[in-house]
């Protein structure tokens, strides 16, 4: 039954997200077509603002969507071999937060097993909540590699423990509709889902490590 229901979530979102692309398709001709009728002055500045407040919630109801999508994958067939390297650099780059980050990678390419939509997601989340969970005024967070298993990477940072240690070794999330808590059950989802562990680890007083490790076979 959770198998039924996972794919009828799936495809009514496909759905939504159709009729969501399809209403900023027509947002955008309307906004062209004001244009070509040269609305001027204080009518002008009004229809923009209108159109500008629909395209922002529309464009946030798409994300959300898509977030949808991804997190009720369970298929396999999504899965193939991809760069984790490669992917990291992108995360870090699109972030807003990039300035928290500095790598420490020599490696260009590790090769794993994963779907690279999701993982995208993943790290895009994870970069997120790492920065907000720096303190303040502290060093960027340094990424390398495992040196035990090249397919580890490793987060040291000085951050705020308590909140770190809550969100990722929590065994359940509040169910309040607040950022972080759908922030964690996405997060989880994605972990099961891609067969992600998480180690954290107090290695002074001050940093704090995390350890994501990509588990799964090159062979699956």
């Amino acid at each position: 039954m959770k198998n039924y229901q996972t794919v009828l979530i799936n495809r009514l979102a496909h759905q939504v997200k159709n009729n969501l692309t399809t209403m900023r398709l027509a947002l955008f001709n309307l906004n062209y077509l004001l244009d070509q009728e040269n609305v001027m002055g204080r009518d002008h500045e009004k229809s923009n603002d209108f159109l500008q407040a629909v395209k922002t919630s529309l464009d946030q109801s798409i994300d959300i969507v898509s977030q949808i999508l991804l997190a009720t994958r369970s298929d396999k067939k999504y899965f193939s071999s991809e760069n984790i390297i490669q992917l990291l650099f992108d995360a870090i780059t699109q972030s807003s937060a990039h300035d928290n980050f500095e790598i420490d990678i020599l490696k260009k390419e590790i090769r794993v097993s994963t779907d690279s939509q999701s993982l995208q997601l993943f790290l895009k989340l994870l970069l997120d909540y790492l920065a907000n969970a720096l303190k303040q005024g502290s060093a960027p967070i340094n990424i390398r590699l495992s040196e035990r298993d090249e397919r580890c990477i490793v987060f040291d940072g000085n951050f705020q423990v308590s909140e770190l240690s809550d969100f990722f070794e929590a065994n359940g999330a509040s169910l309040s509709d607040n950022f972080d808590s759908i922030t964690f059950l996405l997060l989880k989802q994605m972990v099961e889902y891609l067969r992600i562990s998480i180690e954290i680890q107090r290695k002074t007083k001050e940093q704090s490590e995390l350890k994501i490790c990509f588990n799964q076979a090159d062979e699956d």
